[in-house]
């Protein structure tokens, strides 16, 4: 479907505006990742609250040894994600875009029935 020049201004304003910056992403995993907070930012709340509790629960039990482990399995989760960030970032925003041109076309639909 074609949209005109105000429905298109109107699309990529809000994806800009709503959609998810890669290098945000890039900073919270670099900075903060451990903690889950690029899943949180991506909206991807169950993954972010297991990578949480996995970085909790391996901290606290550094003492019995089993928290290496643990911290371990979450750096190398943390390395996989920085592979995998850009695809996450683009699938949003690209979801993001899918669901305003549906949302442009339905508007578009019940002007002309009006």
């Amino acid at each position: 479907m074609q949209f005109n020049l105000m429905e298109r201004t109107f699309i990529n304003s809000e994806v800009l505006r709503h959609g998810k910056q890669l290098s945000v992403c890039y900073l919270l995993v670099i900075f903060f990742g451990f903690l889950g907070l690029h899943r949180f930012y991506l909206e991807e709340k169950t993954t972010a609250f297991i990578q949480l509790f996995m970085t909790l629960t391996g901290l606290l039990t550094l003492f019995f040894l089993v928290g290496y482990l643990i911290l371990m399995l979450v750096a190398l989760w943390l390395i996989i994600d920085a592979f995998w960030i850009l695809g996450k970032v683009e699938a949003y925003n690209h979801h993001l875009e899918d669901t305003l041109k549906a949302f442009v076309s339905k508007q578009r639909k019940d002007d002309a029935i009006h």
